[in-house]
């Protein structure tokens, strides 16, 4: 079934190299107006769709109500539109919702509150936005209850206000890599007590507090490399289940506190996300040539060497 097309005249040629995809599919229940230059949520979409497809247009804002009527709606895509904020009810009506994608756009702030009709959403994607650390605020993430996999890559953080996550106790997967992170507090991942995987790499951070994952006691995957870290603390990976995975290449390190690692290693309850021996120390030399030797002052923390 083919939909009366809604392309702005002005924007024909503007995609001279994509076609528009307009068209429902009523036995799949799928909706497609992609690639067609909207710069508004069309107001036809049928009430029957569960996966609306609006990637790929010029859409710069969502107002209140504007998808009330899509309740049998799981899946909308919002990816690669003009976005740079929405109304704090725009997603009102979506009770079905279980992906929520606005991947490339230019999202900058998000009222406390937006989505909390999205208690069946599993999957939020903000990443490659406008995000910085004065647009986030504790309540932001209220009603995502059943949220499993939160996406805030290629931003612009600085920082993590405490108790953005707080709201969020399914959260199982945090992408929060390529932004401009420089330091996380204590209270960071509040909430987020069934995390398994954490994505932090290509950031700014320079330490890691001891407590940092205290509450964390599913958390088995965290990246690190390409960061400013200089030392790594046993104490702050000491209540993570194991084996842990980690990545610390591209760091400045003083390998000085990497001998903890290295013996867990050898243990087997430390393995590695990426090649361990691109990982480089501040002293010269690298992984393969770093010695350690336990001398008994605690069970984690070794004297080392250069062999």
């Amino acid at each position: 079934m083919i939909l009366p097309s809604t392309v702005n005249a002005e924007c024909e040629g503007f995609y001279p190299q994509k076609r528009c995809r307009d068209e429902y599919d009523p036995n799949a229940k799928v909706y497609y107006k992609t690639s067609c230059c909207l710069t508004e949520v069309p107001r036809d979409i049928p009430a029957q769709a569960q996966r609306v497809n609006l990637w790929d247009n010029r859409i710069n804002f969502l107002p209140a109500g504007i998808f009330e009527d899509l309740s049998q709606c799981v899946s909308l895509e919002l990816q690669q539109n003009s976005l740079s904020s929405f109304d704090k009810d725009a997603f009102a009506g979506l009770l079905s919702l279980e992906r929520l994608s606005f991947e490339n756009n230019y999202i900058y702030h998000i009222e406390p509150g937006t989505f909390q009709y999205l208690s069946q959403c599993k999957q939020l994607y903000l990443n490659s936005n406008s995000l910085t650390t004065f647009g986030l605020n504790a309540g932001m993430f209220q009603g995502l209850f059943g949220c499993e996999k939160l996406d805030l890559s290629f931003n612009k953080l600085t920082s993590i206000p405490a108790g953005l996550f707080q709201d969020l106790p399914s959260c199982t997967k945090l992408d929060l890599d390529h932004n401009e992170i420089r330091f996380l507090n204590r209270d960071t991942f509040m909430g987020l007590t069934n995390l398994e995987e954490l994505y932090l790499h290509s950031n700014e951070i320079r330490k890691l507090d001891p407590s940092l994952f205290a509450t964390q006691f599913a958390l088995r995957h965290i990246t690190l490399y390409g960061n400013i870290l200089t030392t790594l603390s046993s104490a702050t990976f000491e209540n993570l289940p194991r084996p842990l995975e980690l990545s610390l290449q591209g760091n400045p390190w003083n390998c000085s506190s990497l001998c903890w690692v290295k013996h867990e290693e050898q243990h087997g309850t430390i393995n590695w996300l990426k090649e361990v021996y691109h990982t480089r120390c501040t002293e010269g030399g690298g992984w393969r040539s770093l010695g350690c030797s336990d001398k008994g002052e605690k069970k984690t923390h070794f004297h080392w060497q250069w062999k």
